[in-house]
């Protein structure tokens, strides 16, 4: 699994604003991880299972449907 993704999978129905956050804090994690010499393939699975991380991010942040209610 590529890195975009993973993470498009991961924040998808995060609001924009938390997308956008965890986004650029996931990129800085993965140019470290990448400069390091680890393949993606390795960061990827490193990270965990996307969705089970999307369900436990929307628990602790806004998704994009509670800010249209």
């Amino acid at each position: 699994m590529t890195f975009e993704l993973w993470l498009n999978t991961a924040l998808n129905g995060l609001s924009p604003h938390a997308q956008t956050r965890l986004t650029e804090e996931y990129r800085a994690h993965i140019h470290d991880m990448l400069d390091a010499g680890i393949p993606e393939d390795q960061i990827t699975y490193e990270l965990g299972d996307p969705k089970k991380l999307n369900a436990e991010l929307k628990t602790q942040y806004l998704t994009e449907s509670e800010i249209k209610d």
